[in-house]
């Protein structure tokens, strides 16, 4: 069975580091063998998000050691398709990486994109959908 391609949107990292749950994320790639994609942009995106005054003074550790574990536990790839249908313009983004990395599926918590199931072939799953299909939670 091939592994599942999957995006992690920006909330969704900023959840497993401020719930202290990335062990957890390591055991889930490891044990399910998924493939987890990342852009420039969205790393840089995380980056501005950590480092935000509301979440950085929840941070046990400096934001750089996050961006680098996210670093460890993704596949980089600079998108080379432009998308611009997302129903909100500012997650285009993810789809051109979607689309580029052949992903199955994007987790989030944006209310928008989970109003839709699938957009350019890929699923849109919550937080708890994730964890349903891939941690028995």
């Amino acid at each position: 069975m091939k592994p599942d391609k999957l995006i992690l949107d920006v909330n969704i990292w900023v959840s497993y580091i401020l719930q202290k749950r990335l062990g957890d994320l390591t055991v889930l790639i490891i044990q399910y063998d998924l493939l987890i994609y990342i852009s420039p942009s969205l790393l840089t995106e995380l980056e501005d998000v950590l480092q935000r005054p509301k979440i950085s003074k929840y941070l046990t550790l400096d934001p750089q050691e996050y961006l680098n574990y996210v670093s460890s536990v993704t596949t980089l790839i600079t998108p080379v398709q432009s998308f611009t249908s997302a129903p909100d313009p500012k997650d285009n983004f993810l789809f051109e990486l979607g689309i580029t990395a052949g992903a199955t599926h994007l987790v989030t918590g944006d209310k928008l994109l989970l109003e839709r199931v699938e957009i350019a072939g890929i699923k849109i799953i919550s937080f708890k959908a994730f964890r349903a299909l891939y941690g028995g939670e």
